[in-house]
């Protein structure tokens, strides 16, 4: 047992021996390392994208505007040859953008129109040729009445009816782009028939 001990702990020195030159180099190489990385200048570049042509483009702040809508004003759209739209107006009676709101009793009257151009008949514009006839009309008109209320009446069908906002309820979000990078969120809630 005595002979074990005596041989394991000759082992351990020729071990330690042997190994204290490469620690010694490691340390050496460790040291000059970072001499050299002292003695290199660092300079602070900031280096443009090469596909950056025009410079440096301001980014989006994500500037959000939401706007409340009744849901009445979702149908929209273009149909074949026939384009329906909506006019939306203030107290005064005055044309307005709705994305201006800021809130959503502001807005007083809306009209729905539905415009397309009619071949039968025409008229002759500034240099004397004869173009179809434009027609554009009324067809569903809503009067702000009260807080949550709207009077609603269809010209197609010569109907009034009530209806009462859900502001609660939203039906349907839709993201359009306003000016400066800003965004519009329109939000349309919900209306049911008065009762």
């Amino acid at each position: 047992m005595l002979s074990s001990l005596y041989s394991f702990s000759r082992f351990f020195i020729l071990t330690a021996v042997l190994c204290m030159p490469f620690c010694a180099m490691s340390q050496g190489r460790k040291k000059k390392k970072e001499k050299k990385e002292e003695d290199i200048p660092v300079f602070n570049y900031v280096i443009d994208d090469p596909m950056d042509v025009f410079g440096r483009q301001s980014t989006s702040t994500g500037n959000f505007k939401t706007v409340l809508l009744p849901d009445i004003c979702m149908h929209a759209g273009v149909f074949r040859d026939t384009i329906y739209r909506y006019e939306y107006y203030n107290a005064a009676h005055e044309l307005i953008n709705p994305d201006t709101l800021t809130e959503y009793r502001n807005l007083k009257f809306i009209s729905l129109l539905r415009a397309y151009t009619d071949t039968e008949h025409t008229y002759k514009d500034a240099s004397g040729v004869q173009q179809p006839l434009p027609v554009s009309r009324i067809i569903n008109r809503y009067d702000r009445i009260g807080n949550e209320k709207w009077l609603c009446v269809d010209y197609l069908k010569n109907k009034t009816y009530s209806i009462t906002d859900n502001i609660a309820d939203i039906v349907k979000r839709d993201t359009v782009s306003g000016n400066n990078g800003s965004y519009i969120i329109r939000s349309y809630y919900l209306t049911i028939p008065a009762q």
